[in-house]
């Protein structure tokens, strides 16, 4: 087998959970034959890290119910109009709990693994975001799309992992064209649960979010947080 480029290990898929990762390639649509091997990465990857999820989800469900968080600020605004800059801006407030790159990569093990091995992981991050040159440090504040993409089914990086079908994927990722009440549900559960373990993991009591996909989804977060505040750029 060819050797793994370094980047691999980089993919937001790394950190996928296994269940949804097979759900994900039966919705969306396989891995084409050239990357199977990246494929057995990401699976081997998700099969290594599902018994500390298990145990982080056991372990911490007390402490999440219990620390109710105050509504978040969400910045909203198509992409490439200034949101990461903005973004970036923003969490720069020490009253706000941010999404660092690990808890992005890592979201179900943020608190277990992910922080036992965060030392050694921020040394693997990259220099920069790669597609726009914006740099990429231990504390740069991340959207939530990739770590809710790795939690469940409903995401617009679907489109993107799994390309052959973009249009339908992307529709259904952004504006959840098709999806279930079920599918829908879950979605609202795992960006509380999410959430609710990154103010746990950031001791913060509100939570800075930046994603361009929420521009519209407002009225759905509004059913999720009904006063939340939203800074449309």
């Amino acid at each position: 087998m060819k050797k793994p480029s370094p980047t691999l290990f980089q993919h937001p898929l790394m950190g996928v959970d296994i269940l949804n990762l097979l759900q994900a390639v039966g919705s969306y649509g396989g891995f084409p034959l050239r990357t199977w091997g990246h494929a057995a990465f990401f699976f081997a990857s998700a099969l290594a890290r599902k018994p500390f999820a298990a145990v982080e989800k056991v372990a911490y469900h007390g402490r999440l119910v219990k620390n109710q968080l105050k509504a978040p600020v969400i910045v909203v605004g198509y992409w490439r109009s200034g949101t990461t800059h903005l973004h970036n801006l923003l969490a720069n407030n020490p009253g706000f709990g941010i999404i660092t790159p690990i808890a992005s990569g890592l979201p179900g093990e943020i608190l277990t693994l992910g922080s036992w091995l965060e030392s050694s992981l921020v040394k693997a991050l990259p220099a920069d975001r790669g597609v726009d040159k914006v740099a990429v440090t231990p504390q740069s504040p991340q959207e939530d799309e990739i770590p809710l993409a790795s939690l469940q089914p409903l995401s617009v990086f679907h489109a993107l992992y799994f390309s052959k079908n973009f249009r339908k994927n992307f529709d259904r990722g952004v504006f959840f064209d098709g999806a279930t009440p079920t599918e829908i549900k879950r979605w609202k559960k795992r960006l509380l649960f999410f959430t609710g373990k990154i103010g746990l993991h950031q001791k913060k009591s509100q939570i800075l979010l930046k994603n361009p996909v929420y521009t519209a989804r407002i009225a759905l977060l509004r059913e999720v947080w009904p006063e939340a505040k939203f800074i449309h750029i």
